[in-house]
């Protein structure tokens, strides 16, 4: 049996869990606005763009990804959803571990 969590720990975990979620997101979405105006435009904005995504992976992707994926997990086994008991879970803890693998790998 998981051990519960009280409520106020609950709620610090499905925040940290929001935020690495959303900043993560947030932060695929900038990468993706940057390519495709550096897809539309010149050179120069082009290597501008590519440099900016590869600082946005370097110094934000991984480790929200990483802490979207943790924090995930910690919701999942420390909450009544389980980690292996619902289909929806397992799937999305699925799809999080590949995304994060990928950009741990790249």
């Amino acid at each position: 049996m998981a051990k519960r969590l009280s409520v106020t720990q609950r709620r610090w975990l499905l925040s940290a869990h929001i935020v690495f979620s959303v900043g993560w997101l947030g932060v695929v979405l900038c990468g993706t606005v940057l390519a495709v105006v550096a897809a539309s435009t010149d050179e120069v904005i082009l290597q501008a763009a590519r440099i900016s995504v590869a600082i946005l992976d370097r110094m934000l992707v991984r480790y929200l990804a990483f802490g979207t994926l943790a924090t995930g997990i910690l919701v999942s086994l420390l909450s009544q959803w389980g980690l292996l008991r619902f289909r929806w879970v397992i799937v999305k803890q699925i799809l999080t571990l590949l995304a994060t693998n990928h950009n741990l790998i790249t």
